[in-house]
Formats: structure tokens, C-alpha cells, sequence
């Protein structure tokens, strides 16, 4: 019964869907980071059906475009776009790690906040343009390749957060992260990854090398980044990697199909 309470406690914290309340103690958030790629699964299961009926009905590239942007928030009900936001913000200060770590704090958005989510979007937006007009998304197989991009970014995450200290010793990420199996989060986020890769590798050949070396490239400069800018990983900084880690891995996945 704890695992089936962590999944609901997990779903009710980084989706939008509807689930029973749960208490969060110790015992039923054990394996909460281990079903975070489950979140993942949902937001890549809706983009494979947002594809379905968009080519079913002759949506337009820029149209379903904007639709997938749209549809990722929507699932995730903006949770990580806060942390995009922060972290853009703090990053760009240029401040002292103090001052970096005050801003992540800070509700209100800045100037630099804002310019990241923008650049973001404009950037995720153009990539599913590409990836609809050309031949990444050609059937259902090659779009379950392409957003299990959705599980990755968050297997990524699960291991970051079970295997980094924390910056301070309070908020969400905390919580989760104290209460956390590590050996089991660690086990199950490597094989989502293999799992995810192996398929990939199956559909793709040799070209799957690119997205996952855009993946391993991204997770080497967050973990440097974490250490060095803010002495810690933050639930603001999850939430940072997993839009960033997802939107290279499309841009992987988008310059593999034209390979």
C-alpha cells in the first residue's frame, strides 16, 4: 500500500489529475521520486494522443505546435515552469550564491525570469514545428521514441535528488528527498533510462547517440552548475532541468530523424 500511496502522492504533486488526498509521512513518500518518470509517462502519453488527433484532423504545424507547448503545462499544471522561471532569474544575477539562493525564494518573477520562459518557448515551439513537419514523428512508434524525452527528463531528475544534498534543509524538495529508498529511486530511475534508451535505440539505430549525448551533456552541466552557482539541488533547480533536459532531448531527437 506505500508504493500505490507514493504514486498517488507523486501524481498529485507533479500532475494536474484529480487523485485521493494522502497523508505525506515518511512511510508513504519512500518511493515517491521513483514513480516521478510516471508523470512523465502521462505528459508523453498526451503528447502522442494530441498527435493522433492532430494528424487525424489535418492540424496545421504551427497550430499543433502551440497545442504541445500548451499541453505540457497543462499536464503538469506549470509546476516546473516556476522553477524555469526562478532559476532564469537567479542565473542570471550574477550574484553571490546567497543572493542566488535568496532569489530562488523569492515568489515574484524578474526580468531574467521572464526572457528565460520566453526564449524557452520560442525554442520548444520551433522544435515541435520541426519535429511534426519532418520525419521524427512519422507513426506512433517513432513518437513514443521521441517523448519518452517526458520519462528521461524526470529519471534524470529522480537520481539528482536522491544523490545530491539539498541547498537548505526545508521546503518540498527536502521532504521528498529525506524521505526518499535512495537505493531504490536510484535502481528504478536507471532503468526507466535503459529501458527508454534501449527502445530507442531499437527504433533509431546508431543516431540515438545524439539525444542521449545531448541528455548526459545537459545532466553534466546542471550537476556542475548545482555545485558550483548554489551548493545544493532545490526543487526550483528540478524544475529548471527537467524543462531544459527535455527540450535538448527534442532537439536531439528532431537533428537525429534529419541524420
Amino acid at each position: 500500500m506505500n508504493v500505490i500511496r507514493s504514486l498517488i502522492i507523486t501524481l498529485s504533486m507533479y500532475t494536474s489529475i484529480p487523485v485521493p488526498a494522502i497523508a505525506w509521512d515518511e512511510k508513504n513518500m519512500k518511493y515517491c521520486m521513483s514513480f516521478l518518470p510516471a508523470a512523465g509517462l502521462i505528459t508523453g502519453g498526451a503528447q502522442c494522443l494530441l498527435l493522433l488527433l492532430s494528424r487525424f484532423s489535418g492540424v496545421s504545424e504551427m497550430l499543433y505546435a502551440a497545442l504541445s507547448c500548451a499541453l505540457t503545462v497543462l499536464i503538469t499544471g506549470g509546476i516546473h515552469i516556476d522553477g524555469l522561471i526562478d532559476t532564469s532569474d537567479a542565473m542570471g544575477s550574477h550574484g553571490t550564491r546567497e543572493k542566488k539562493l535568496q532569489i530562488l525564494s523569492d515568489p515574484h518573477a524578474g526580468a531574467f525570469g521572464i526572457a528565460g520562459v520566453v526564449l524557452y518557448f520560442l525554442v520548444l515551439y520551433g522544435t515541435m514545428i520541426q519535429l511534426y513537419s519532418g520525419s521524427a514523428l512519422e507513426n506512433m512508434y517513432s513518437a513514443a521514441v521521441v517523448f519518452s524525452s517526458f520519462l528521461i527528463s524526470r529519471a534524470l531528475t529522480a537520481l539528482f535528488v536522491v544523490n545530491m544534498n539539498p541547498s537548505k534543509k526545508s521546503g518540498l524538495l527536502y521532504t521528498f528527498s529525506s524521505a526518499a529508498a535512495v537505493k531504490t529511486v536510484s535502481i528504478s530511475s536507471a532503468a526507466v533510462l535503459a529501458l527508454c534508451f534501449a527502445f530507442a535505440g531499437k527504433m533509431m539505430g546508431v543516431s540515438v547517440l545524439l539525444p542521449a549525448a545531448a541528455a548526459a551533456l545537459c545532466s553534466g552541466y546542471f550537476s556542475r552548475m548545482v555545485r558550483k552557482q548554489f551548493g545544493g539541488i532545490s526543487g526550483d533547480l528540478c524544475g529548471w532541468f527537467i524543462h531544459m533536459s527535455e527540450l535538448v532531448l527534442l532537439l536531439g531527437f528532431a537533428a537525429a530523424a534529419g541524420i
